[in-house]
């Protein structure tokens, strides 16, 4: 019996090979570093890591994520911060005004490098509006003949998402509408140029946001863009504005709209934002 195993256990042996493992990339956030431009917050939210390793392609990865690769030794790891454009899952990609995360790191078969990326704005970018809302003089949304109340600046740290204030719309009664645009008009750039609005917002209600363009022979004309979902804790979103800014190619001016349609029987309208933005490139 000894002997007839002794050929098995050398077969077995001889067939035995190291099995190659992956390395594996670990990023558990990115976050937002100051750019030196101005920004009046860093607050993001970055969901996906769209990651390139010498400017390979390796996928997009929902955060906290573990990657495996087959490349080992010293190579070049891009990160990307991958953003839900109009807060949609279905909408992911890198956020256009961000730069990519770039460093050279050692990569080991079976082990794992974490990465912690920081991102910052693009050199090439234009701030066409900001409001932090951190005065009482510092209110820059107005409300629009439709609006059944008028907003004011909370100071209220239990109310408050960054900073000393924000704004603040309340509606107690039954039914009603709330509207609020911007006080001052933008130019902002046509012809497919990326245009972004970023802002911190709670709501009790649907949230819709639009642009209403101005022209001076034919009047305004309103573009819907989005509607984002009621959030009981403050949330970042990343709206594409670019379509209904370069639709209306002969307008002189526009601005950003906020409006909430409060029916019968739903609850107390309660509507906070703060940090908003308006981003575009110089060229």
């Amino acid at each position: 019996m000894k002997l007839a195993c002794i050929p098995l256990l050398l077969l077995l042996g001889f067939s035995c090979k190291k099995v190659e493992q992956p390395a594996y990339i670990r990023i558990d956030t990115i976050a937002l570093k100051n750019s030196g431009q101005g920004e009046n917050s860093l607050s993001s939210d970055v969901r996906d890591a769209w990651v390139y390793v010498d400017d390979q392609l390796q996928g997009a990865f929902e955060l906290p994520c573990r990657i495996p690769v087959s490349q080992t030794g010293n190579h070049n790891i891009k990160v990307g911060a991958g953003i839900w454009v109009n807060s949609l899952a279905t909408l992911r990609s890198p956020y256009v005004f961000y730069e990519f995360a770039s460093s050279d790191f050692e990569l080991t078969e079976g082990q794992e490098t974490i990465l912690n990326p920081l991102v910052s704005y693009r050199n090439n970018i234009h701030f066409a509006y900001q409001a932090g809302f951190e005065s009482a003089t510092g209110n820059t949304l107005e409300p629009t003949t439709k609006s059944d109340t008028i907003g004011s600046i909370t100071n209220n740290p239990l109310l408050v998402c960054e900073g000393q204030g924000s704004f603040q719309v309340k509606l107690a009664r039954d039914e009603g509408f709330i509207e609020f645009q911007q006080t001052e008009s933008m130019a902002l750039p046509k012809a497919g140029a990326y245009v972004y609005l970023e802002l911190n917002y709670l709501s009790s209600h649907p949230l819709a946001i639009g642009v209403r363009s101005n022209y001076p022979a034919a009047g305004l004309v309103y573009t819907p863009v989005t509607s984002l979902a009621p959030s009981a804790t403050w949330q970042k979103a990343y709206i594409n504005l670019t379509r209904a800014v370069s639709t209306e190619v002969n307008a002189e001016g526009q601005k950003a709209v906020f409006s909430i349609t409060k029916l019968a029987g739903s609850a107390p309208l309660d509507l906070r934002l703060d940090n908003l933005r308006i981003v575009h490139f110089t060229e």
